[in-house]
């Protein structure tokens, strides 16, 4: 349906939407806004000064390393952060570099800003290698483990929990593989603080990066976790010996992601709560929609997010239709650009009609069964009201 139609059919209600688009961002929790906004004002201070006020900022940057350590099981000195996942993800992929690592292996599955990445590598005269992904997103561990054997020494890239579908990747058996064949290992954790336990005294990663706003903190910070073992390549040799990167730390900022760890203690009963809204939503959605069906069923999902595929309509309209109606969805990675079909889907062996009629839904811990109820009735109508994607009937 054009647009200028749907808007016609479907005006917005600005005061009450539904947003179940959290794998995107995650919105603030309120103490997390309260422990940032002394340092956006009066504790100002830059964490390299050497006077009393900026000694006040780093020592409020260092107890954040602390505290987020202590939520991944790790020591402070592994702790670095960055502006987001992607640039942990960089210096990951340039620290293998520095090593001498000319081979990288990843899944197919693996979040654009990986794959990118990647890419970049190999234009660089590297060489890279894509594990492929079973029907429910599954790495191929065979493959991956043959293809060890043959590279020597390598980088190995993987998502733990992929950003559209929530499969769960098994990551202890894919870092056991790695150290077996002596090759480092990075993982992409974005969506999987607060979702799924994270021990890195227990699972041998070499890399994890993360991003503070898809658990609940700001925006704009990141965290790079680099075992202590692991080869490091700072971005900007000599400057800040503290970590990886050059500039000045964002303070405000990182107090506010380990405030968001610190405040989410309970997070195994908030996985089991969202998990009964999740399977009462996905219950619901694949009676009202006939021929529907959840991408990545069958395996081990997080509790937040539903992959629906909608036969005969597509994504993009059904993402437009339904923030006309009130519920924030996608139909997709937020930082996909429009009109490609996921590349997570096709991997997973669906083709290209099934990969663009299909819509993520992530709830978080501001979603009630009220929420699930309104969403259900939306997507209930948005689904009689949006015209067929006639090219997939």
């Amino acid at each position: 349906m054009p647009i200028a139609s749907l808007q016609r059919l479907l005006p917005i209600d600005v005061c009450r939407m539904i947003y179940f688009d959290t794998n995107a961002t995650a919105p603030l929790l309120p103490g997390v806004l309260d422990a940032m906004l002394p340092f956006l004002s009066g504790r100002f201070g830059n964490p390299s000064s050497k006077h009393p006020i900026g000694s006040e900022a780093r020592a409020a940057v260092e107890n954040a390393r602390h505290a987020v350590a202590s939520f991944l099981r790790a020591s402070p000195g592994e702790v670095h952060f960055t502006s987001g996942g992607t640039e942990s993800v960089g210096i990951a992929f340039q620290s293998a570099l520095a090593k001498g690592e000319r081979v990288a292996l990843l899944s197919a599955a693996e979040h654009a800003c990986v794959l990118d990445t990647a890419m970049e590598w190999r234009s660089r005269g590297n060489h890279v290698e894509i594990v492929p992904v079973d029907q429910h997103g599954n790495i191929d561990l065979s493959e991956l483990d043959r293809l060890l054997r043959s590279s020597g020494p390598a980088f190995v890239s993987v998502i733990w929990v992929n950003n559209e579908t929530g499969v769960i990747a098994p990551i202890s058996e894919i870092a056991e593989l790695c150290r077996r064949h002596k090759a480092l290992l990075h993982v992409d954790g974005v969506q999987a603080p607060t979702r799924i336990e994270i021990d890195a005294s227990q699972v041998p990663f070499d890399y994890l990066s993360l991003s503070a706003h898809k658990f609940h903190g700001p925006k704009g910070v990141g965290v790079l976790f680099v075992r202590s073992n692991a080869p490091k390549s700072p971005l900007t040799p000599g400057h800040q010996e503290r970590g990886l990167r050059g500039g000045t730390e964002n303070t405000a900022g990182i107090v506010g992601a380990a405030e968001a760890l610190r405040l989410q203690t309970n997070w195994r009963d908030e996985e089991r709560r969202q998990s009964n809204l999740r399977d009462q939503f996905e219950l619901e959605a694949l009676n009202c929609i006939s021929g529907s069906h959840i991408n990545g069923a069958g395996t081990q999902r997080v509790a937040n997010t539903s992959n629906l595929h909608i036969p005969h309509r597509s994504a993009a309209d059904m993402v437009f239709a339904l923030g006309r109606a009130g519920l924030c969805a996608s139909a997709g990675a937020a930082c996909s650009t429009g009109g490609r079909p996921s590349h997570v889907l096709l991997a997973m062996g669906y083709d290209e009609d099934r990969a663009n009629s299909s819509v993520r839904f992530s709830i978080g811990n501001e979603t009630t069964i009220q929420d699930i109820k309104q969403a259900l009735a939306i997507l209930a109508s948005v689904h009689e009201s949006t015209l067929p994607n006639w090219g997939n009937v």
